[in-house]
């Protein structure tokens, strides 16, 4: 139940393909830009065009099997995965505690790399298919 319009994003949980990666990101964030679409029908207008959402990610990297990291590398280009942001955590969406769904189009491979003695993280984008939906229902 809100309280006071402020949210704190401790209880967050994150899945692409199904599989929970939540303990790996330290962001995710559903962002739209405007779109570089020279060519914009009356029908995309009407549904918003103009606009590209994006699902932008910091995790940290973790190269080995199972990983965020490693799907992302092993799956680079693969079109219309499925992605779920369940800012509560909760099991089911509600209409105090909706989920966000949608998905993606993969990018290239994510980098490799950080610095001496630190955490090794990355940052990644992935081209999100049409308008993220807000569920408020199982």
């Amino acid at each position: 139940m809100p309280t006071n319009g402020k949210y704190k994003g401790n209880n967050v949980t994150f899945t692409i393909n199904a599989v929970e990666y939540a303990a790996e990101c330290k962001s995710v964030n559903i962002v739209n830009e405007e779109s570089d679409d020279d060519f914009v029908t009356f029908a995309d207008a009407a549904a918003g065009g103009g606009v590209q959402w994006y699902l932008d990610l910091e995790a940290q990297a973790d190269y080995a099997g199972g990983t965020l990291w490693e799907y992302l590398w092993t799956n680079a280009g693969q079109t219309a995965v499925a992605f779920i942001i369940k800012p509560y955590g909760n099991a089911t969406a509600t209409a105090d505690k909706p989920h966000f769904t949608g998905t993606v189009n993969l990018g290239p491979k994510p980098p490799v790399g950080g610095e001496a003695s630190a955490v090794w993280s990355f940052e990644y984008r992935a081209e999100i298919n049409g308008t993220p939906v807000r569920k408020t229902t199982a």
